[in-house]
């Protein structure tokens, strides 16, 4: 079968669009969009498919290249935390109890220890998903995940003394001003995002 590499052309063509932005943003260059809560939406936008194409560690999820990266048009919930929100099928918080590499070739498994449940409101002690990069789930790490209702892809994660993402990007988000790290943030804008996912239907992965 010949290898098709419109996907990943596409892939980069994103990922082109969103460092610009951050970029911009970081320079302090004038964004054309007047409201604060949608140019901070964009840039969490833009930060979380860096993050899922592998530029800035571990994430992915149904919110974050739908549609291209883009916020608006078709498929504009699947870009919102509400949408993120939706489309998981476990959010928990835990420690991480170990790590067991899968046969197929950078998978793991990984157990988390859970003591806090966001959605469902309450499940099993432990938490079981499949992700990659074993440095980043370290046993004895806690963070908040996000597990996807689609198999095949990934956790969006957020570990506890990670850094959260820059203040322009938790524009609109309430106690933004006390997020002390990435756990904080990641908790914060599930607990603001539960309320309007319910009723949102998700039906394509990111």
């Amino acid at each position: 079968m010949a290898y098709d590499k419109t996907g990943d052309l596409e892939d980069l063509a994103v990922l082109r669009e969103q460092l610009k932005f951050i970029g911009d943003t970081l320079a302090g260059v004038p964004d054309p969009d007047p409201d604060p809560v949608q140019r901070g939406r964009r840039l969490v936008l833009a930060l979380a498919a860096s993050v899922s194409i592998g530029v800035l560690g571990i994430g992915g999820g149904a919110y974050l290249v739908a549609n291209n990266g883009r916020v608006g048009g078709e498929g504009e919930m699947l870009l919102t935390p509400e949408g993120s929100v939706a489309c998981a099928k476990v959010i928990a918080e835990g420690t991480v109890a170990r790590v067991e590499p899968l046969e197929q070739e950078g998978k793991l498994r990984v157990v988390l220890n859970a003591d806090r449940y966001y959605k469902p409101d309450e499940g099993r002690p432990q938490v079981v998903f499949t992700a990659e990069n074993e440095d980043y789930f370290r046993p004895g790490v806690r963070m908040l995940v996000l597990v996807s209702q689609f198999t095949d892809e990934g956790p969006d994660t957020y570990r506890e003394g990670d850094p959260a993402p820059p203040r322009e990007a938790m524009e609109g988000l309430a106690g933004a001003a006390d997020v002390s790290d990435a756990l904080d943030w990641g908790r914060k804008w599930v607990t603001e995002a539960l309320p309007g996912s319910r009723g949102v239907e998700c039906t394509t992965p990111g």
